[in-house]
């Protein structure tokens, strides 16, 4: 929703927010949220094991132990500073137009 809202902005006050590129990062955003809704609602197999950690190397313990024991102390945080973007964006979206703003035609 960040994204299309900050194309939307720089729609209206740059005159060219929605390119192929960023239209292109849209589709595939909109792509992976439909392919999460889609699996969200498939059947989970019984007694499926747990996968082991990895904790060998440093590595391991950054890309499989860290976010685990990170993400429920900084969800807050994280949500906040989401809100925050996208009443910004809003704001920025329906505020009135000053005269003269944007791109001179």
């Amino acid at each position: 929703m960040a994204y299309f809202l900050s194309a939307a902005v720089l729609t209206r006050y740059g005159g060219r927010g929605f390119g192929v590129v960023r239209i292109i990062f849209l589709a595939l955003l909109l792509a992976n949220i439909r392919g999460m809704w889609l699996a969200a609602s498939w059947q989970k197999a019984e007694a499926e094991p747990t996968p082991v950690r990895l904790n060998r190397t440093l590595w391991d313990k950054l890309s499989d132990q860290l976010p685990s024991f990170l993400w429920p102390k900084v969800k807050i945080v994280f949500y906040a500073l989401a809100a925050t973007e996208i009443a910004l964006l809003l704001i920025g979206l329906l505020a009135p137009r000053a005269p003269g703003a944007g791109l001179a035609n």
